[in-house]
C-alpha cells in the first residue's frame, strides 16, 4: 500500500495528512522558522516532515531545493498533551506519528463500556500505522495522552521570486 502527503507553502502554514505520513510547516516558537508561518517571495521556509511505520519513495517540490536540516522529536506533553473524546469506539486518530509508544496516559474522569456499565479504562497502544490509538474495547471517555513524534526537517529554498506557491510532495510505503 503505498500513501501519499503534500504541502502546500504558500508562504503561509498549511498541512496534509495521511495514515503515517505528515507534512507541516515548522511553527514552533523554538523552531526553525522561529514561529513564522507567513513568508515573502524569496524566503526560506522550513518544514518537518513526520513518518511512522513507512519508508520514504519520493519527495520533491515543483520549484526552488530542498535539503534535509537533520531530525529530532516533537514532544506531545504538558500543555500539548492530547486529549482523545471516545464516544463508544476502540480507535481515535493522533495529531502527529508516533514511534516507541505512548510516555503517559490517563483516563480523566468516568469511563464506560459499550453497555454504559463504569469501567477502569483500558490500557492504550499505537498499533503500526503511528496514527492510531487502540483499547480493547468500545469505551466513553476522555483519554489524555503523551508521547514523542520524531520528525525530519527541511528547508526550501531558492524559490524564484516570481513564485507565490510551492507544493511539496511526499510519498511512503
Amino acid at each position: 500500500m503505498s500513501v501519499t502527503a503534500t504541502l502546500l507553502v504558500d508562504f503561509a502554514a498549511n498541512a496534509a495528512t495521511s495514515e503515517g505520513l505528515l507534512l507541516e510547516i515548522d511553527d514552533r516558537e523554538s523552531g526553525l522558522n522561529g514561529g513564522e508561518t507567513s513568508f515573502r517571495p524569496g524566503d526560506e521556509a522550513y518544514y518537518l516532515m513526520y513518518l511512522a511505520g513507512l519508508t520514504l519513495q519520493q519527495h520533491h517540490s515543483n520549484a526552488g531545493s530542498i535539503s534535509s536540516q537533520g531530525s529530532g522529536a516533537r514532544a506531545v506533553s504538558g500543555v500539548d498533551a492530547l486529549s482523545l473524546g471516545f464516544a463508544k469506539e476502540k480507535e481515535k486518530s493522533l495529531s502527529y506519528p508516533a514511534t516507541g509508544g505512548l510516555t503517559s496516559w490517563e483516563w480523566i474522569g468516568t469511563v464506560r463500556d459499550a453497555d454504559d456499565q463504569v469501567i477502569t479504562g483500558p490500557t492504550p497502544e499505537i498499533i503500526d500505522d503511528g496514527r492510531t490509538l487502540r483499547v480493547s474495547e468500545k469505551v466513553t471517555g476522555i483519554l489524555k495522552v503523551e508521547y514523542n513524534a520524531p520528525y525530519d526537517a527541511y528547508r526550501l529554498s531558492a524559490v524564484p521570486s516570481d513564485i507565490e506557491q510551492v507544493q511539496i510532495f511526499a510519498e511512503a510505503e
